[in-house]
């Protein structure tokens, strides 16, 4: 059974690796080895292709953990024509981030320095995805950036829909503010949700740091099981189960999601945990789940995919966010 186990607590930067134990665990359970030779595919660098793909990418994924040890995860921009991002072979700086801060978003208040962070650079009209994991630092100006040490590693396209989405610019919106503070799911909160085809996750451990990672399907992936609780299938990746072993490792969940049209997001942490399709009681579990689910089921997996089944503790949403 998963068990709350401390991130910040026991986060030790020099000590960072690619995997930890439950990581080669679902490994084994999943594919029948561990997935060491995957770890070439991670850098303590940042490749010039990366460098040039965050260059120009007006927003971002990132994750953190606050004073709590709750992962909050959320989608920040920059503006248009402007520089955003300003990455280096070793770091990653947020031009103009500190002066965004005063916006209510749970993440900003937990960006403090030396705590773990993980970033996704995702393009949604091309599919295209990086990830990066390291640690929050402020730079002579004042501005955050992600450094050493760091992670950098890529991602395939799998599960992205496409969206040619035109975000409004700081200066084109009013300001971001909390609009609900809740421990339940809305009605309106909950059809956002069952009409997505797009999430974003946080998850972390300590020998690991933390990762912000994509979640994406067909509308309805996402099951509202009741005010509190959501499930998701788990499809088939990249092997590495770096997310997937960190929910089982810890239970340590942050959620987003975002309607690209009013602007509003929605930001969750909680715990989550895993339901094993490859078991006739885990099977048992997922189809009472779902037949007791609130929302419709418009869109079926076969019985044996895994479930990731999450419980919120906090809820915020925020308006004018995007």
């Amino acid at each position: 059974m998963t068990k709350s186990t401390p991130i910040l607590g026991e986060f030790k930067p020099s000590a960072m690796g690619v995997f930890h134990e439950t990581n080669y665990k679902m490994q084994e359970r999943y594919y029948g080895k561990r997935e060491d030779a995957k770890a070439h595919y991670f850098r303590d660098w940042i490749p010039k292709q990366h460098e040039d793909f965050y260059n120009k990418l007006p927003f971002t994924v990132l994750a953190t953990a606050d004073d709590a040890d709750d992962l909050w995860v959320s989608v920040v921009t920059g503006e248009p024509g402007k520089k955003f991002m300003s990455a280096t072979p070793t770091d990653v700086t947020f031009v103009g981030l500190d002066k965004m801060a005063a916006n209510d978003d749970p993440l900003f208040k937990s960006m403090k320095p030396k705590r773990p962070m993980g970033m996704l650079g995702i393009e949604l009209h091309t599919r295209r995805r990086n990830r990066l994991n390291g640690v929050i630092e402020l730079n002579s100006s004042g501005e955050y950036k992600i450094g050493g040490p760091i992670l950098s590693f890529g991602n395939c396209p799998q599960y992205i829909t496409e969206r040619k989405w035109k975000f409004k610019p700081q200066s084109a919106r009013a300001p971001a503010k909390i609009t609900s503070l809740s421990t339940s799911l809305s009605k309106q909160q909950q059809a956002l949700i069952s009409a997505a085809t797009t999430m974003f996750i946080g998850t972390g451990h300590p020998a690991t740091g933390i990762d912000a990672s994509h979640r994406g399907g067909p509308i309805g992936f996402v099951r509202v099981v009741d005010a509190h609780t959501i499930m998701w299938p788990d499809f088939p990746g990249n092997h590495m189960l770096k997310s997937l072993g960190n929910i089982e490792a810890n239970g340590k969940l942050g959620v987003w999601f975002g309607d690209f049209v009013s602007g509003s997001v929605i930001q969750m942490t909680g715990k989550g945990r895993i339901v094993w399709g490859n078991s006739e009681e885990g099977r048992k579990e997922a189809k009472a789940l779902r037949d007791a689910a609130i929302s419709t089921e418009t869109a079926r997996f076969p019985d044996n995919f895994n479930w990731v089944v999450f419980r919120a503790e906090k809820i915020v949403e925020r308006s004018d966010a995007l």
